[in-house]
């Protein structure tokens, strides 16, 4: 392993009140944003089950994706656990 100078960047946008209505995604690249190939969709069901919160005060997430997808880099990776940090920390 060796660090390299590339990073995506995310922002998550939370209301003051947990919602049940639909979050949006949105990101710089085209990217498959259905539950089984994305790591933060994915990482926002898994907080949810394990924390048993249905209602997430989190409207938008906005990805500016600049590690190249499936490059091997662990941009997906790294962009679930940051997700799930943002959750914990909010």
């Amino acid at each position: 392993m060796a660090p390299i100078r590339l990073c995506d960047t995310l922002r998550y946008d939370f209301s003051s009140t947990p919602r049940r209505k639909e979050m949006t995604i949105t990101s710089s690249r085209t990217l498959p944003f259905d539950d089984k190939n994305n790591t933060i969709t994915q990482a926002i069901q898994y907080f949810q089950k394990a924390t048993g919160i249905e209602k997430l005060a989190l409207e938008n997430i906005t990805l500016q994706k600049k590690i190249p997808t499936g490059a091997g880099f662990g941009g997906g990776s790294s962009n679930g656990a940051t997700t799930l940090m943002a959750l914990n920390d909010f």
